[in-house]
């Protein structure tokens, strides 16, 4: 038998596979999972290791299968691998807000790993995660070492459903005669083996985020809040009739139709997404209305608070409105709030909270900027909006800092602008239960100390700047 290095070496050569180690080494040590704490890599590791064993165990001792065995492993990863492609933009949106508000992402196509587990011997089961998970990781892609935790994650919450089942000798894999009695002990199995899948799932994911930002991993931070935990027992509950399904004699059939539900469950949660973006969302200037900008500022306020950092409002308040909209007309009152809404989003961070609260009101979020660079983004501001021009039906509205004009139908506009920096007020967002509350109220006391500033900026000449530190607040 010819020697496995032997045939690396007559297909490669000695120095193209000491090439490949050295990209390999390359590679491994530009993960970022190095530059995370040393008490969170070794949780990293450790659960690798663990679940490493277990994968051992399983595959000697439960590698026995048939040839309705795979033919149902690759009806249900056909299904998973539809599923995946798509449901790729509806995963991609709530991963993006799992991250702004700071809490751990479900997904969705766990729903096939449990089934899985249910159904298929545990070999096959294993099989199935890891195809699953690596087109999860092509689809919506993530940093390598977090994609290869969560993996380990869902395969350890996996081994130990398995683990349920196998030592329960459950109704629905040992083919017994069903009486009420095993039905009712089979029910409970079953809802024994979803718990410790749900359980350890969401300690081991929660508890490397506990770690990672000091947090307790009872927080929201680390568990999610209501809609995250939700959706996850509702995606339990599908790969639990999911397998079901699988244990039936017309199992091969079973994966078709959970991709149709779990597609349609899918849709209806992105569409209720765009339903809920769309509605805070306003139709003049693009920018968030006021409840929907306090909802983004106070995700905001929560993620940046768990990393340790800081947050600052800007309150715009425009000059000169009211006579725009009494002299020139609403329609051309609507144009000016447009164009300053173009100007803000122009001179701020793509990661910046804007948002419209009503009238000639805007206001403005930034997370991880000291004072001096708050203010500096309020006098950019301030100035992008003094050079605002725009033309109407036979008038003119330009901003402050433009030449004078020689016509007498060019009317002026400006803002007045308050600025509040979280670090200057002192404010603190404990984690742990009451944070969204704490957080809210921590915004709302930024803009509060934000709008008198606007009003100093308003009394004392309009098209400035105050900023908290100013006036020793």
């Amino acid at each position: 038998m010819t020697h496995p290095s032997v045939t690396l070496h007559a297909l490669f050569g000695h120095n193209q596979i000491k090439e490949i180690g050295l990209r390999v080494l390359r590679s491994l040590r530009a993960w970022q999972l190095w530059a995370l704490p040393a008490r969170v890599r070794r949780f990293i590791l450790g659960v690798h290791l663990g679940v490493g064993a277990g994968v051992a165990i399983v595959l000697c001792h439960y590698a026995q299968t048939t040839g309705r065995d795979w033919a149902q492993a690759g009806a249900v990863v056909g299904a998973a691998l539809v599923h995946v492609w798509l449901s790729g933009r509806a995963e991609r949106h709530r991963r993006a807000l799992s991250a702004d508000r700071s809490t751990p992402h479900v997904d969705v196509s766990g729903l096939w790993n449990f089934g899985a587990a249910l159904a298929l011997p545990p070999a096959l089961a294993l099989g199935v995660l890891a195809v699953v998970r690596t087109a999860k990781w092509r689809c919506t892609p993530t940093p390598p070492h977090q994609a290869l935790f969560s993996t380990a994650a869902i395969a350890a919450a996996q081994l130990g459903a398995i683990a349920v089942l196998q030592t329960a000798d459950h109704s629905l894999r040992s083919g017994s005669e069903p009486t009420v009695s095993h039905e009712i002990a089979s029910a409970l199995v079953l809802m024994l083996a979803a718990g410790v899948y749900g359980v350890i799932e969401a300690v081991l994911v929660g508890g490397v985020i506990a770690l990672a930002k000091h947090t307790s991993l009872f927080s929201s931070a680390a568990l999610g809040g209501r809609e995250t935990n939700i959706i996850a027992v509702l995606t339990l509950a599908g790969g639990v009739v999911a397998g079901i399904a699988m244990c039936s004699p017309t199992g091969l059939l079973a994966p078709g139709l959970t991709l149709a539900l779990a597609f349609a469950g899918d849709r209806q949660l992105a569409r209720q997404r765009d339903l809920e973006v769309t509605a805070g969302i306003d139709d003049l200037t693009q920018l968030s209305r006021r409840n929907y900008w306090m909802t983004q500022a106070v995700d905001r306020l929560m993620r940046t608070a768990t990393d340790g950092g800081s947050v600052g409002v800007v309150v715009i308040d425009l000059d000169y409105f009211k006579t725009i909209n009494d002299t020139a007309g609403h329609p051309m009152g609507d144009a000016v709030l447009s164009s300053v809404a173009s100007a803000l989003r122009e001179e701020t961070r793509p990661g910046d909270v804007l948002g419209r609260p009503g009238g000639d009101e805007f206001t403005v979020l930034a997370d991880n900027v000291d004072e001096t660079e708050l203010a500096r983004c309020a006098e950019r501001l301030r100035a992008a909006i003094a050079s605002v021009e725009v033309v109407g039906d036979g008038m003119v509205v330009r901003g402050a800092d433009l030449p004078a004009p020689e016509r007498q139908d060019v009317l002026r506009v400006s803002a007045s602008i308050g600025v509040a920096h979280s670090r200057t007020l002192r404010t603190a967002v404990c984690l742990g239960r009451g944070q969204r509350r704490r957080a809210q109220e921590a915004i709302q006391e930024l803009i509060a100390t934000a709008d008198k500033q606007a009003i100093v900026s308003k009394t004392t000449g309009r098209n400035r700047v105050t900023t908290a530190s100013e006036l020793g607040s």
